[in-house]
């Protein structure tokens, strides 16, 4: 899900996707973050009371803060990783997706290859805070107009294969892998060992799933199926009309995967 102004959390879309009849939410991490107690209490209090789970969380970091190049401070960074992973542990959450392609873009002049380290040693120290609250870090590649490192769900792997810690694993989005023009075979390939979480949007505008859209949501759903993928899948999608996109993507996404599933 992404957030609507004014709020920018996603909790103004809570009630909607209960009676849309989804299974969980997923919010933005560092939007939540940003919050002051008492209206982080409120997003925590607002879950419990409708009954909806928060399984996952996007967007870790904000775009002010700095993971890659010579401006990374690492004690800022893992100052605010303590924060946020606190408050997702308050929220039970699961999956925490590592996007946050502003924050880990590199520099212009700065070795890529030096960046890459940064991540390994970033994660390497995210990952046991992360485990101590159950919680399963999912790097998401990202198309190059939104971030310059980590653009394919090979480059994920990699660097899941560089950290080597169980709960630092990878997501495949259906929107980015598009307009990157990844191939969906490595997501069957790799996938068994290293796929935790899913997103899926239209490629078209980054709208919701559609029966009518000309895309190969089958193709993905094959790769996934092949890979053993049997977990969460979000929608993270805009929308002109929430309530009525969300409800009709949901039927045809449930649709289309008992047809590949069973």
């Amino acid at each position: 899900m992404l957030a609507a102004l004014p709020f920018r959390t996603g909790a103004e879309h809570l009630k909607t996707l209960l009676e849309a009849g989804f299974d969980y939410a997923e919010l933005p991490l560092a939007e939540l973050a940003a919050l002051n107690e008492a209206d982080f209490d409120a997003v925590l209090n607002k879950t419990v009371q409708l009954g909806i789970k928060v399984d996952a969380l996007n967007n870790f970091f904000p775009a002010s803060l700095r993971l890659t190049g010579p401006d990374a401070d690492e004690t800022a960074i893992l100052k605010y990783a303590q924060k946020a992973l606190s408050l997702a542990g308050r929220l039970k959450v699961k999956t925490i997706v590592f996007g946050s392609g502003p924050a880990k873009n590199v520099p212009p002049g700065f070795p890529v290859h030096k960046a890459f380290i940064q991540l390994v040693n970033l994660l390497s120290q995210l990952a046991p805070i992360a485990g101590g609250y159950g919680i399963t870090i999912a790097l998401e590649p990202l198309r190059r107009q939104e971030c310059n490192i980590i653009n394919t769900f090979e480059e994920a792997v990699a660097l899941a294969h560089a950290v080597n810690e169980k709960n630092v694993r990878v997501l495949a989005d259906y929107y980015h892998i598009k307009a990157e023009n990844d191939k969906f075979s490595s997501i069957a390939k790799l996938g068994g060992e290293y796929l935790t979480h899913v997103h899926i949007a239209s490629s078209n505008e980054r709208r919701f799933p559609n029966k009518t859209d000309e895309e190969d949501y089958h193709g993905f759903f094959s790769a996934l199926f092949k890979a053993g993928y049997n977990s969460r899948i979000s929608i993270e999608a805009y929308s002109d009309a929430f309530f009525k996109d969300a409800s009709q993507s949901l039927i045809f996404l449930k649709t289309l995967l008992n047809e590949i599933y069973h």
